[in-house]
């Protein structure tokens, strides 16, 4: 089963898919972790947030995990200091980027395929079908 959860920009979507993700037992890939370290690993390496070219090389290149409230990049671990406010600014361009975007997803997928996930984003959803209840609610449903 993968859920998605849609919505816009801190509209709540990690706070309410970790809640049903436990209350389901099943993992939660928060993917607004993937972009932070996107973000953070331009910025340490000294990347443009605004090169697309090159701050797609980069998300290509590089094979994310996130666990829980971790994440990793190449097997290190770059959760300390991944919502500091120094990234804050980079962060709404790099997530904007199409290639950073389909290079996430790949990673999404590469860690759906072996188990249940919950998702906090839209991204997944381009394998999905959507069905709305009341309410307006989007639910994708693959």
């Amino acid at each position: 089963m993968i859920i998605a959860i849609d919505g816009g920009v801190a509209s709540g979507k990690s706070a309410v898919g970790k809640r049903v993700a436990e209350r389901l037992g099943l993992a939660f890939i928060d993917s607004g972790l993937m972009y932070r370290a996107i973000t953070r690993l331009a910025a340490e390496r000294g990347i443009d947030p605004e090169d697309e070219d090159a701050v797609t090389q980069l998300a290509q290149s590089v094979q994310l995990t996130v666990e829980g409230d971790r994440v990793w990049a190449d097997g290190v671990d770059l959760t300390d200091g991944i919502y500091d406010a120094d990234f804050a600014e980079a962060l709404p361009r790099i997530s904007a980027i199409p290639g950073v975007r389909a290079a996430n997803l790949a990673n999404v997928r590469a860690q759906l395929v072996a188990t249940a996930q919950l998702r906090d984003q839209v991204d997944i959803t381009g394998i999905e079908k959507v069905r709305r209840y009341p309410g307006g609610l989007p639910v994708h449903i693959k």
